[in-house]
């Protein structure tokens, strides 16, 4: 009996972590604890920063992200003593060698430009000047060249018990016995790294912890499945978010669009409260601005290609907006949007600028030999640059107008006075 009621403690534990940093846009619940051995409190923007984190990692660990360098990622650094002052070093005095430690991939910028906006201190610079680096903080790198040199050794750390070893990890005067050593699945001189880089930045203690970032390493193979991985993967799993599109009775034959942030600057947290919910974001008024631009040239598109039959109210139906960012890549975008939106037809996916250049080209293709989704860079909808994206949904959204099995392309044929009055200058080219 004590032993089932233990389990059911530590489940409901680990429920209680997963609302601190979670990665869905539902709202959560209370924010971390600062209980010995729990991880500590996070704001709404590190909340999501550890998403966008989470990603990253496994980009920089060649486990993600564009194929050919991805091999260059997963073997940078594998021979690097792993000596954080020496680390830091090389990454903050001139003529360092830096590209023994990372790889100088200019198609991680747009990507690590985002996870700067949310939390600086990740940056090399961290807050000590008017701009960022080019290159994440010297912590950062630590922690990559010791889950790179444990993986490449089919090693795996213990989360758990490091967890309940916090104390230790923060503290370097403390003194490790071998029995540490053995539990955590670290050597001596792992252990030492971690806690020179947990010393010099103890927030980073919080995102090794947070859910994204815990089923990210699992992921990639970098962590052991101890009982606290387990029980944040499956509390993970309990949450399903649903988009919600415009009108309660939208038509079940309407073609339903899904419009998604990922990996976007363009939002605000409500508060700095770590007390603050997770779907505590507002978008801001550029990513409303260019959202609506982009549904608006849709249908006009559609519009003129469905000439002279008219696009008859509600054939076309976006989702509503957002009210919090996601982290939606290609690799886990069918999971993604089977959870947040499966209702959707066609889904778009909307990226901050240049952010789509660390994805790996999405190539899946939907049913019926029919491409259902996209990735589109907001600053490409502000440029205008998107006439081959809106001409691809564009496709999509007449094929399934003109089905017979729809019945869509029937109720075009309305009254022109109820056409004037719905669609305005969009029934006619």
């Amino acid at each position: 009996m004590n032993g089932r009621l233990g389990q059911t403690a530590f489940l409901l534990f680990c429920a209680v972590l997963l609302a601190a940093c979670a990665a869905s846009p539902v709202p959560s619940g209370p924010a971390e604890r600062k209980a010995a051995g729990q991880p500590v409190e996070m704001t709404p923007s590190r909340q999501y920063a550890g998403q966008v984190l989470a990603y990253l990692m496994k980009v920089v660990a060649g486990r993600a992200g564009p194929a050919d360098l991805r091999e260059q990622w997963s073997e940078r650094g594998l021979h690097a003593p792993l000596d954080f002052a020496r680390i830091f070093r090389i990454m903050n005095e001139p003529n360092q060698n830096r590209l023994e430690l990372i790889v100088f991939d200019t198609r991680i910028l747009g990507l690590s430009e985002v996870l700067y906006d949310y939390d600086p201190g990740l940056n090399l610079f961290k807050e000590r000047a008017y701009r960022q680096s080019l290159f994440p903080s010297a912590e950062l790198i630590a922690l990559r060249l010791l889950l790179l040199q444990k993986m490449h050794r089919g090693e795996k750390i213990r989360l758990q018990a490091m967890l309940e070893r916090r104390e230790l990890l923060m503290d370097s005067r403390l003194p490790a016995t071998a029995h540490d050593l053995r539990q955590t699945g670290l050597s001596a001189a792992e252990l030492r790294l971690l806690q020179d880089t947990l010393a010099s930045d103890p927030h980073l203690f919080s995102y090794l912890f947070c859910p994204p970032m815990v089923a990210a390493l699992h992921e990639i193979g970098a962590i052991d499945e101890d009982p606290y991985v387990l029980g944040v993967l499956e509390a993970r799993k309990q949450l399903f978010p649903l988009c919600r599109f415009d009108k309660a009775d939208v038509d079940k034959a309407a073609v339903k669009i899904a419009v998604l942030p990922s990996v976007v600057p363009d939002f605000e947290p409500l508060g700095r409260d770590a007390s603050t919910k997770a779907a505590a974001f507002r978008p801001s008024e550029f990513y409303v601005r260019v959202s609506r631009l982009l549904q608006e040239r849709v249908l006009v598109e559609a519009a003129k290609r469905l000439w002279p039959k008219p696009l008859f109210p509600g054939a076309v139906v976006f989702s509503e907006m957002p009210t919090r960012p996601l982290v939606i890549y290609p690799e886990n975008a069918d999971a993604a949007i089977e959870r947040f939106c499966p209702a959707a037809d066609f889904t778009l996916i909307l990226c901050g600028k240049d952010v789509t250049r660390s994805f790996e080209p999405d190539r899946r293709v939907g049913a019926g030999g029919r491409i259902d989704r996209l990735f589109i860079d907001v600053m490409d909808i502000e440029r205008s640059w998107i006439e081959a994206e809106i001409e691809t949904l564009t496709d999509f959204i007449v094929s399934r107008i003109e089905e017979p099995s729809t019945g869509l392309a029937a109720r075009g044929d309305v009254s022109a006075a109820r056409i004037g009055k719905t669609t305005g200058a969009m029934g006619r080219p």
